[in-house]
């Protein structure tokens, strides 16, 4: 049979935008991958730690809470195509001589809410160490470099799937390849250790093929079905969360029987076929982990995680968790950490809106036009599907697992990626470009402007040192012969801070010694009755200059960020303490002056701390008011012996800002006017002095006065006030607050 063909050049001249594309891709992924350090990668560490498994081991890792004793933890109940394709150059270049460390950052930040870089680094990072590239560092590397490959994988794959969908329209499958490649988190974990790219890249394939399929139906081979059920059987092999494409392929199936495009007999076949495919790939691997974990899936495993969600009322809000979702498909590096600022998500959230007005415009176009079904239209609804089971799988894995990744939507991405182009499509042409090129020029300067940044130490300049402050005259060290360092300032960079926040503070230090111990430098926030409010521990350069690296007469400035959580009871002015510690021995360095006198502590610094719960309740309206007011008082205890206290409640705010910190007056008097007794001292005990009071807020003291033992009996006026203790001189002339009645 002959069989007409063009060159392969002409091919090749077709579809060279699909060329340069993957160029561009490469070029950018590797880019990704060279600025993101080892191990940095989600994950990456467990993932590395799969593939030295297999090249040591030379067998499958155990699974269940066997594996949580092996580096491997969660990642051992992954399906294992991906380790065993990177395991081959990991084997060739070998995993040792070096080994590549994994070191965990303890202080790493994850948790805590904030928007700057601030121990990003789920690693410690000695690039001494890394280079030259060889044994383990380099298997680390050639692994990532399979995923890029996958990642390639992916692209083509979905030029191919478009290219199949809207029948060979050039433009929508350049466009479709364009955009998964440029996609940022897609960028972003092709350069890292991952199976996530594998898993989508054979998820694509998987329906590119099927749209291929549906296409020729008229001239059905069985080989092609099988094909499909092997490329399914691939992705599955690479991640379980690859299933989900199965639900497009039962649709397709059940289209094929209806439309009577062939007959159920042969329709059956086909699925057989399909199902052949799948299992000659997959059947081996459910059936051992079946037989040895009974856990076909290996979902058992991530079971036993911490992040396991054990009681509904952790799960957040529906909307929440998927407001999350939708920002780490786009662009949440590192372990989610390291974010563009919220106008890029609202930008990113922008094109999705326009691309769905799109897509509505469209359908309604599609209904006036007598709702025709064609081929097209299946394949529409196909990947429509598809979208909506992975979806609907995630959302059943976040109710297991806390695991708002974007990144488990990538089996779809292709999908998504071709309504998006679709939606911008409808709406114009030209509109598309918009989007196209406000995402592709994010995923151009994400490595400059974030990654890179929040793996680098962002040290002074010669200038910023010169204008830093005097000295505090405090030195660290092991011993007062050997100090380590000289702390310089600690200044916090805002005034107040509200619950559930950041507060980020500066801390500057000298270096007069290198250090053969990496200390981490500890802020304590510190309240009445030195109760530990909160506190943040760090290595230096914000995680990423261990003090083993400092340089003598080096001066180095870490903006530290302190979580204030939403738990705060009392608005205070609370205190500061700096200092560094020995973390594994829990050893604090000696702290002295330049005389070499110890110092017990070091409180350099005091800030305000609103409670997020109670501060909207606690303003006051102080249009018709002037100065400091008494807003409410009571006498919450009132002896009828000589001898005894009472209490006092007053209610303080000011209409205008307090230069000052006044003394607070409570005098017990007669008839007189004579001061039988009194309770003078600054407010709420210290803890709140005046000039920290903003305009508006109601400050609450609390306070008892001892009554003298020959009161005689009578009515006594309690009067409060405020007064400069320096002077003497009243800025509030007392009023009264309770009368007292001894019998």
């Amino acid at each position: 049979m002959k069989v007409n063909q063009q060159p392969s050049w002409r091919a090749i001249q077709k579809h060279w935008c699909l060329l340069l594309i993957i160029f561009l891709f490469l070029m950018l992924a590797s880019l990704y991958s060279g600025v993101t350090p080892p191990f940095e990668g989600p994950d990456e560490a467990q993932h590395i730690a799969y593939i030295e498994w297999l090249v040591r081991e030379k067998r499958f890792p155990p699974q269940g809470e066997a594996a949580w004793e092996t580096p491997l933890e969660q990642e051992a109940g992954q399906t294992p195509l991906y380790y065993l394709i990177a395991s081959i150059p990991a084997r060739v270049v070998g995993v040792d001589e070096p080994t590549a460390v994994y070191r965990p950052n303890p202080h790493f930040s994850a948790p805590f809410p904030r928007d700057v870089f601030d121990n990003d680094n789920r690693a410690i990072h000695d690039p001494t160490v890394v280079l030259p590239l060889k044994g383990g560092w380099l298997a680390l590397y050639l692994s990532r470099a399979v995923t890029i490959l996958f990642g390639v994988l992916l692209v083509v794959s979905t030029y191919g799937l478009a290219w199949q969908v809207v029948f060979q329209d050039r433009g929508v499958a350049a466009s479709a390849a364009f955009l998964v490649g440029f996609t940022p988190q897609i960028l972003y974990i092709s350069g890292v250790v991952s199976n996530d790219i594998p898993a989508a890249a054979f998820s694509t394939l998987t329906l590119w093929l099927l749209a291929v399929f549906l296409r020729r139906l008229h001239k059905v081979s069985f080989f092609l079905p099988f094909t499909i059920g092997a490329a399914l059987g691939l992705a599955t092999l690479s991640k379980v969360n690859s299933l989900v494409v199965a639900a497009p392929i039962g649709v397709a199936l059940l289209w094929v029987w209806l439309s009577r495009e062939v007959l159920l007999k042969t329709a059956v076949k086909i699925g057989l076929f399909m199902t052949t495919g799948f299992l000659a790939v997959t059947g081996w691997w459910f059936a051992r982990t079946w037989f040895l974990y009974g856990s076909p899936l290996g979902l058992g495993t991530h079971d036993l995680t911490p992040w396991v969600v054990d009681d509904p009322e952790k799960l957040a809000a529906f909307g929440a968790r998927w407001l999350e979702v939708v920002r780490y498909y786009w662009l949440a590096l590192g372990w989610g950490t390291i974010r563009p600022p919220a106008w890029v998500y609202s930008l990113f959230f922008l094109c999705m809106i326009t691309a769905v007005i799109g897509l509505v415009l469209a359908f309604m176009r599609w209904l006036r036009a007598g709702h025709r079904v064609t081929t097209t239209t299946i394949l529409y609804v196909i990947l429509a599907v598809a979208i909506l089971a992975n979806a609907l799988f995630l959302e059943i894995w976040m109710r297991r697992v806390i695991a708002p990744y974007g990144r488990l939507l990538f089996p779809s991405a292709a999908a998504i990626t071709l309504f998006l182009i679709l939606g911008w499509r409808n709406i114009s042409r030209r509109f598309q470009l918009i989007p196209l090129a406000f995402i592709g020029l994010v995923a151009l300067l994400t490595p400059f402007l974030l990654l890179q940044p929040a793996y680098r130490p962002q040290l002074l300049s010669a200038a910023e040192i010169e204008d830093l402050p005097p000295s505090t005259s405090l030195f660290f060290g092991t011993t007062v012969e050997q100090p380590i360092a000289e702390l310089i300032s600690l200044e916090p960079l805002a005034r107040s801070a509200q619950g559930d926040s950041a507060l980020p503070v500066k801390v500057c230090w000298r270096v007069l010694a290198q250090a053969d111990v990496d200390y981490s430098i500890f802020l304590q926030v510190i309240g009445p009755e030195n109760s530990l409010i909160t506190h943040r521990r760090s290595y230096p350069g914000q995680g990423l200059l261990l003090t083993t690296s400092w340089q003598p007469n080096s001066v180095i400035c870490d903006i530290m960020h302190i979580p204030v959580f939403k738990e705060l009871e009392n608005t205070l002015v609370y205190d500061i303490e700096v200092g560094m510690i020995d973390e594994p021995r829990g050893e604090r360095l000696l702290i002295f002056d330049q005389n070499g006198k110890l110092q017990s502590s070091s409180f350099l610094g005091k800030v305000r701390l609103a409670s997020a719960e109670n501060l909207p309740n606690e303003v006051a309206d102080l249009s018709n008011l002037d100065g400091v007011q008494l807003i409410e008082s009571a006498v919450l205890f009132a002896s009828q012996q000589g001898d005894e206290t009472v209490a006092i409640m007053t209610q303080w705010a000011t209409a205008e800002p307090l230069l000052k910190d006044y003394q607070m007056l409570v005098h017990l008097i007669d008839e007189d006017g004579d001061v039988l007794a009194q309770a003078d001292g600054p407010p709420v005990a210290g803890w709140y002095p005046t000039s920290w009071w903003p305009v508006g807020e109601i400050i609450t003291d609390q306070r008892e006065l001892l009554l003298p033992d020959d009161l005689a009996p009578g009515k006594y006026r309690l009067i409060a006030g405020f007064y400069d203790l320096a002077t003497l001189a009243r800025i509030k002339e007392p009023v009264l607050v309770g009368i007292l009645d001894i019998e």
